[in-house]
């Protein structure tokens, strides 16, 4: 590398906040990562009473992704990572 070009490293603090990611619960992340899938969506889970069952269609059919508690949902929401649509 000739000595006249500068070098360019990203800058790191020790002020710099964590990613939102590193942030989150772990039931948090597991929804996040649920909800990631292309088409996928949460509905309450009409057989628990704070879970929601995540969702996602496929080729005309509908597939179950997993059932996450409620508060992980809030959680998301509360980063702006996921947006709450319909009644509650």
């Amino acid at each position: 590398m000739n000595s006249h070009q500068p070098h360019l490293a990203p800058a790191r603090t020790e002020s710099a906040p964590p990613p939102v990611a590193a942030q989150l619960t772990g039931p948090a992340r597991r929804l996040l990562s649920a909800l990631a899938e292309p088409g996928a969506s949460a509905i309450p889970d009409p057989t628990r009473d704070g879970f929601l069952i995540v969702r996602t269609g496929r080729g005309g059919v509908s597939l179950g992704r997993g059932s996450h508690r409620a508060e992980a949902a809030e959680e998301l929401a509360g980063h702006d990572l996921a947006t709450r649509c319909g009644p509650r």
